[in-house]
């Protein structure tokens, strides 16, 4: 947090300070939990996710085994990890001592029967529930009793993944966030049998590895994808209705302080696999959306998507997605008057405040300063702010969110502006925070 604004930094520790002192839906809070001991540790995937982890968990210090398929798989995630460590270093986001400590620490293989006598192991395969509960399967047969389960699914229900195994009670879990070795933030998800041993290994490994985890409920896209999915859905919105271009709305996020525009986040990010994410969770594509996709503008990946990428990997504005914009925004459909950036930047952040605190509501996060927590080291969002709750409360004022809300429901009727209970009692009670 040493990078952290001065104003802000009490608030953000006291919400890592709430969320070490997690609870879980039974009642069991973290002080009655250890950690099972943690001294070998499996990563299952070698793709950019898993590399990540892999890399993040040797750097703490634990042996480390990274698994592919077949070699060729393996000697390409090797291959594609040590360039990253390169990365590292020439970036001065890691030492050469710590190099040489993953670089002993990390193992290779193809054969899950080498993780036998790990004390954790991560899966980070392909997000598809089928596929992971054949791992599952596998695992449970393969892993010592004592060993804890992790899933780095973003949005996959824990209790059906976990539903392959003797002891549901193993499985937990550990959401990181792209790139792993580099990003702080960490979902934990507890399902309904999920033991306080393994969140309390999950939490442990976790700030070995000097990672922000936040414990969260069991519920489609759990907690940050929530939001982010409400946050998508309006920017795509206002490309596919309102006419806006990708520049237009990645400069204005850009403004207010945010690391990466939405649109720039996901070229990066590939379309097809943020359009498949968000339609598995019951979010309907945009026309946009729909045209991007059977046009297999996929993104950076494809050299194509909201942009163009030049050979070198530059971004440039793509005049055939524009005019493609404009087209859409001579079609019929209900739109509110939006005027300069002001309302714009309202449109986005309200209905992202009414799902943090739907989700607080809900029982599926304790504080919604840890919500703030996450999007501050795992989105990019503006530290100065603290965040979008604290900004939301100090610098503009609930009471003005849900007035704009309930016109926007009233005239749109989307289920994102209908605001929380939880909202409008603060609201009421004009809230100020003391997160």
């Amino acid at each position: 947090m040493e990078k952290v604004p001065e104003n802000v930094r009490g608030y953000l520790l006291d919400a890592y300070a709430s969320a070490k002192n997690w609870r879980l839906p039974n009642g069991q809070v973290a002080r009655q939990f250890k950690s099972v001991p943690l001294n070998e540790v499996g990563v299952i995937g070698g793709g950019t996710m898993g590399r990540g982890i892999a890399i993040a968990v040797a750097r703490a210090g634990y042996r480390t085994i990274l698994i592919e398929n077949n070699l060729k798989f393996l000697e390409g995630a090797k291959s594609e990890l040590l360039k990253s460590i390169a990365r590292e270093l020439k970036l001065k986001r890691m030492t050469k001592t710590e190099a040489d400590v993953v670089d002993k620490n990390l193992s290779y293989n193809t054969n899950l029967e080498s993780l036998k006598n790990c004390d954790m192991v991560i899966e980070v395969i392909f997000e598809n529930m089928k596929e992971k509960k054949i791992l599952f399967t596998k695992l449970d047969k393969i892993c010592k009793k004592s060993c804890i389960l992790g899933t780095n699914t973003s949005s996959l229900n824990i209790d059906e993944l976990a539903s392959p195994l003797r002891d549901h009670s193993r499985l937990v879990g550990i959401h990181f966030f792209n790139p792993a070795h580099v990003m702080k933030t960490i979902e934990i998800i507890a399902g309904k049998h999920t033991s306080g041993e393994a969140v309390a290994t999950a939490f442990e490994i976790s700030n070995k590895m000097q990672k922000l985890p936040v414990l969260v409920g069991n519920c489609p896209g759990f907690v940050f994808n929530r939001v982010l999915f409400v946050y998508t859905f309006t920017i795509a919105t206002l490309m596919s209705q309102y006419g806006y271009f990708p520049k237009d709305l990645d400069k204005l996020m850009m403004d207010f302080g945010l690391a990466m525009g939405p649109v720039a986040m996901w070229d990066m990010n590939g379309i097809d696999v943020g359009a498949k994410v968000s339609a598995e969770n019951g979010w309907e594509l945009t026309e946009l959306q729909r045209r991007m996709m059977a046009l297999k503008r996929y993104g950076r990946k494809t050299g194509r998507g909201y942009y163009q990428y030049t050979k070198d990997g530059r971004k440039v504005v793509d005049p055939e997605v524009e005019q493609m914009i404009l087209e859409l925004k001579k079609t019929p459909g209900k739109r509110i008057q939006l005027n300069g950036d002001k309302d714009l930047l309202e449109f986005i952040l309200f209905p992202m405040l009414n799902e943090a605190f739907k989700l607080v509501e809900e029982g599926m996060i304790a504080d919604p300063a840890q919500i703030d927590l996450m999007l501050v080291f795992g989105l990019g969002w503006p530290a100065k702010t603290g965040g979008l709750v604290k900004y939301m409360i100090e610098d503009v004022g609930l009471s003005e969110v849900k007035k704009r809300l309930d016109q926007w429901h009233a005239q749109l009727g989307l289920s994102v502006h209908k605001a929380s209970k939880m909202l409008d009692a603060y609201a009421k009670k004009s809230f100020k925070a003391s997160l």
